[in-house]
């Protein structure tokens, strides 16, 4: 880590476990933990990181029953998961100095080039999913993370922003959408079953854009 920073003026982190598959809340802990003591102890040895950019996730907020949430709303830390994500945020921060500025992107869903949610959500026409539809997920375009990494360096911002796009739609409303473009067979969800989401809140988006940032897909989603 050290030798990754030296003469650099900008750390950009963005952590995850390797794996193909979900994995368990420990090896989230293994991944994120260490790696962010780790930046933060070779930030102590160098002089010319001015700024630290950390990818974190909008999940961090967890189930608000749809409710709107913004960067001052009580994270969800009786999640396993999210409490590892508020914890390297935690670690994150306490290295913000007079001489080093910390800022955490709190992003949606990414969806984009590779990742695009009609091929993604397609292969679930017809399946019966658990839940009854209506939690709302939050997406972010990747071209938007990109530029707003930038913006984040141009500007030199510090605290934490949530980056998601202005589509407001429930997990039913998107699926369906993408099931009749397509000509599928529409998505059956069992409202018996504990929905497998962890999120479920409308995410503000508005400090971001009132710091200047002008996002590119603001509802574009397929």
């Amino acid at each position: 880590m050290r030798s990754l920073l030296q003469n650099q003026d900008i750390a950009v982190l963005s952590i995850a476990p390797i794996s193909d598959r979900q994995v368990d809340a420990e090896v989230y802990r293994e991944t994120y933990i260490p790696t962010a003591k780790n930046l933060v102890a070779a930030l102590k040895e160098t002089s010319t990181v001015k700024q630290v950019i950390y990818l974190s996730s909008c999940s961090v907020y967890g189930n608000k029953n749809g409710e709107w949430v913004d960067e001052t709303s009580v994270v969800d830390r009786d999640n396993e998961y999210n409490q590892v994500l508020c914890d390297t945020e935690e670690i994150l921060l306490g290295s913000a100095s007079i001489n080093v500025k910390v800022c955490i992107l709190r992003l949606g869903g990414i969806y984009g080039p590779g990742r695009e949610l009609m091929k993604r959500l397609s292969r679930l026409a017809g399946k019966t999913l658990p839940g009854s539809g209506e939690s709302f997920p939050c997406w972010i375009h990747l071209d938007d993370i990109i530029a707003a990494v930038d913006f984040a360096c141009q500007n030199s911002l510090n605290g934490i922003y949530n980056l998601v796009n202005d589509l407001r739609w429930t997990s039913r409303e998107l699926c369906d959408y993408i099931c009749d473009r397509q000509g599928l067979e529409r998505i059956i969800w069992d409202a018996s079953q504990p929905s497998f989401r962890a999120l479920n809140a409308r995410i503000n988006n508005q400090k971001i854009k009132s710091a200047g940032y002008k996002l590119i897909h603001p509802e574009t989603i397929v």
